[in-house]
C-alpha cells in the first residue's frame, strides 16, 4: 500500500546527469537499483515531503506550474514504492554545523614523511567521483559567485531538506562547475576559497588512530604521484602545526573505530589495529608489492594481527588459481556496474572508461599470467612501495566495513590491474597513473562491495 504521506528513503541518492540525455537517476544503495525519471518528473517528486499526501503532493505542483492529476501522480509513486524507494513521515531538518572535531583540537597531528602536494591542474578529481558535495552554505555561495549562470542542485541523499548537504548536475560525467577549459569555475571567478570543502581538501586527509591524528592522502590523483619525494609542494601538515587546532579544518579527521573488522565476525581493538599498521608502513619493501600485499591478506586470515604485517616483506610464492578466483569474482561485480551505469552515463564518462580498463586488464590476466612486478629501483617500483606507505599511513582499510583479511587481497589485486593497464597503456590522458585509476574507481563505485554484499555504493 502506498505510504500515507510518502516521501523517498534517505538511501536514495538523486543525481541529474546530462549527457546524451538529460535525466535524473535514484539510486537505492541497498538494491543497487536505479530508476530514471525526467527533470520535471523529480520536481513532483521533491515535493513529496512526508508531509503531504497525494492530493497535497498534486496540488503543491499545480502551484509551480506543473499540472498532475492526482490518479497518475498516485500511480508514479506506487510505481517507485514498488521498487522499495518510499517510506512514510517527515524528515528532521539537517543541521549544518560550523565546528567540527572541537573534541580532537588539542592531538598531536603527525605528517607523512618524504610526500608533498603540487597539483597539476588537470581536473581528474573533477570527473572521477559521482557526487561532489556541496553544503547548504557552500550552495548558497555558488549562487551569489557564479549569478549569471543557471545552477541546480539535488539533495545528497533522499529528499530536499533545509540545511541539508546537495549535489550539482553532473554534465558527461564531471562536475557542473568543471568548465570546457577544464578547470573549476567557482574557483576561477572566487579563488580556491570558493570550492567546496571536499574539493578543496581533496586528496589531503586525516585520520585519528587513537593517540594521534595522521596526516597524508588518498592515492586517488595522478599529482598524488607526482608528489612523492618532491619538495616545493603542499606538504600534508603546514610548518609549525604541531596539533589539530594549528592545522586546516577544512573536513571532519577520519576516525579507526573502537572495533575493526578482521575476519568472519572476529574485530580487533583500535590499538591493536594502530600497532599493526604502523608496523607495516615501516616494513621495506618486498621486490613484488602485490604479492606482498596478498601475503598479509593470507596471514590475517589464518592468524590475527601479530605478526601480519612482517609477511609483507617476505611473501611466499603466490597460489595463482586463488588469485585468479578472486580476480573473477570481482569482475562480474565490476561487469555487472557497467550495464546499469550504461544507460545514464555518456560514453566518455570517466567512470564507464575506467571501468572498461578494468575489466580489459582483467581478462588479460585471466587469459595469461600475473603481472610481473616492475624491475628494481624503477619509478614503477617505488609507486608501488609508496602506495603501501601511504595507505598504511592513512588506515585505508581499518575505515571501511570490509574486513582486514578479505581487504588486503583486494588491495593486491588492485596493484595487480593497475600493472596490466601499464602493460597496454590506453590512450586517453586520464590513464597516466594506473594505480590511482584503479584506487579511484574502487572507493567512488564502491567495487569492494563484492566482498561486502551489505556495503552501499554510489553511481
Amino acid at each position: 500500500m502506498l505510504p500515507n504521506r510518502p516521501r523517498l528513503r534517505d538511501r536514495v541518492l538523486v543525481r541529474r546527469h546530462l549527457g546524451e540525455l538529460d535525466q535524473v537517476v535514484l539510486h537505492d544503495q541497498a538494491s543497487c537499483h536505479v530508476l530514471k525519471i525526467l527533470p520535471v518528473q523529480w520536481q513532483v517528486l521533491a515535493l513529496a515531503d512526508g508531509t503531504r499526501d497525494v492530493e497535497g503532493i498534486a496540488l503543491a505542483a499545480g502551484a509551480i506550474g506543473i499540472a498532475t492529476a492526482p490518479a497518475h501522480l498516485a500511480e508514479f509513486l506506487a510505481h517507485l514504492d514498488a521498487k522499495g524507494l518510499l517510506t512514510d513521515g517527515p524528515v528532521e531538518a539537517a543541521v549544518d554545523d560550523e565546528e567540527i572535531d572541537e573534541d580532537l583540537l588539542d592531538v598531536v597531528v603527525e605528517g607523512i614523511p618524504g610526500w608533498t602536494l603540487r597539483c597539476s591542474g588537470r581536473g581528474a578529481c573533477c570527473e572521477s567521483f559521482p557526487t561532489v558535495q556541496f553544503s547548504a552554505r557552500e550552495a548558497r555561495r555558488a549562487l551569489v559567485l557564479l549569478e549569471d549562470e543557471p545552477h541546480d542542485f539535488y539533495p545528497q541523499r533522499g529528499i530536499p531538506r533545509e540545511g541539508g548537504a546537495v549535489a550539482p548536475v553532473m554534465i558527461q560525467g564531471r562536475c557542473r562547475y568543471f568548465d570546457e577549459s577544464r578547470r573549476c569555475s567557482l574557483q576561477a571567478r572566487g579563488g580556491v576559497e570558493a570550492k567546496p570543502a571536499g574539493c578543496r581538501a581533496f586528496p589531503m586527509q586525516k585520520i585519528w588512530d587513537g593517540e594521534t591524528i595522521r596526516a597524508g592522502f588518498t592515492f586517488e590523483c595522478a599529482c598524488v604521484v607526482d608528489g612523492i619525494g618532491l619538495e616545493g609542494g603542499e606538504p600534508p601538515l603546514p610548518g609549525g602545526a604541531r596539533i589539530l587546532r594549528d592545522a586546516p579544518r577544512i573536513v571532519p579527521v577520519g576516525r579507526v573505530p573502537e572495533q575493526v573488522g578482521l575476519r568472519g565476525s572476529e574485530h580487533a581493538s583500535r590499538a591493536q589495529v594502530r600497532r599493526f599498521y604502523r608496523d607495516l608502513a615501516e616494513q621495506p619493501a618486498p621486490a613484488d608489492v602485490a604479492s606482498g600485499l596478498w601475503a598479509v591478506g593470507l596471514a590475517l586470515a589464518k592468524g590475527g594481527l601479530e605478526g601480519a604485517a612482517a609477511a609483507y616483506g617476505r611473501p611466499p610464492s603466490v597460489a595463482v588459481e586463488e588469485v585468479r578466483a578472486s580476480l573473477r569474482e570481482l569482475r562480474r561485480s565490476v561487469s555487472a556496474w557497467r550495464e546499469p551505469l550504461g544507460t545514464f552515463r555518456a560514453p566518455s564518462d570517466f567512470t564507464r572508461v575506467g571501468l572498461d580498463w578494468i575489466v580489459e586488464a582483467a581478462d588479460r590476466i585471466l587469459d595469461s599470467d600475473l603481472p610481473p612486478p616492475p624491475g628494481p629501483e624503477t619509478r614503477e617500483a617505488e609507486v608501488e612501495a609508496f602506495y603501501v606507505v601511504a595507505t598504511s599511513w592513512g588506515y585505508a582499510d581499518a575505515l571501511g566495513r570490509v574486513p582486514l583479511a578479505h581487504a588486503f587481497p583486494i588491495r593486491a589485486l588492485r596493484v595487480w590491474l593497475a600493472r596490466a593497464i601499464a602493460a597496454a597503456p590506453p590512450a586517453d590522458p586520464r590513464a597516466v597513473e594506473p594505480l590511482t585509476v584503479v584506487e579511484v574507481l574502487f572507493r567512488a563505485v564502491g567495487l569492494d562491495s563484492y566482498a561486502a554484499p551489505d556495503l552501499e555504493v554510489d553511481p
